[in-house]
């Protein structure tokens, strides 16, 4: 491939990537930000709040499925307690308490801290997951150009941009089970355990 090939490769490459991340910088988050703001609740439209109440209720040895702990992720969520009437998402601490063990440091930070380094956390492990998965497939890297055309695709997929945005933990997750079978490839059958059982705090996924 040319060189004149290969710049415009990349160029397309930038503009599909633009696609996913102005739609959700532009469009998404303003609206979510405006119905958020309306409740005043900090939480709106994040999967990691209703996990970062739960796993601090158990630091305090509170029961994070009460419904005490419920009621709190659902005014910090939507600014209110759900009505019997109301359609939504209750919002509950609906993991497996290990989860507690995986996310423990980010509970002992304020909310917008450890939303912050969630995020970043999940677009690590994203590029992560794919050195890995390469590895296991033992597939050519190819120059540092491509790879990194690869990347930006990845990044910019609209399932790991909204699950990035929305601190989806199944992002991380799916890093655990990359890294499980990255140690069975290389026989390392002890961490490799390890990283399953974390993985199953989402257990529909793992």
């Amino acid at each position: 491939m040319n060189t004149h090939v290969r710049v415009l490769v990349a160029g397309a490459v930038l503009l599909l990537a633009c696609g996913p991340l102005y739609y959700t910088t532009r469009l998404l988050d303003p609206f979510l930000r405006a119905e958020g703001a309306a409740s005043d609740a900090p939480g709106f439209g994040s999967d990691l709040y209703p996990r970062w109440v739960g796993i601090r209720a158990i630091f305090h040895h509170e029961n994070p499925y009460s419904e005490g702990i419920s009621n709190s992720i659902q005014t910090g969520y939507y600014g209110h307690v759900l009505r019997s009437d109301e359609w939504r998402d209750p919002q509950q601490f609906a993991y497996p308490a290990h989860v507690a063990v995986l996310l423990a440091p980010l509970a002992l930070l304020d909310f917008r801290t450890a939303q912050a380094l969630f995020g970043a956390l999940l677009g690590l492990a994203t590029v992560l997951a794919t050195l890995m998965w390469l590895r296991i497939e033992r597939s050519p890297g190819g120059d540092a150009l491509s790879f990194g055309m690869a990347m930006v695709l990845i990044l910019a997929s609209w399932p790991v941009v909204q699950g990035i945005y929305a601190r989806q933990i199944t992002l991380l997750v799916a890093a655990l089970l990359a890294g499980a079978f990255y140690c069975v490839s290389r026989n390392r059958l002890g961490v490799a355990g390890l990283l399953l059982a974390f993985s199953t705090v989402k257990p529909q996924l793992s």
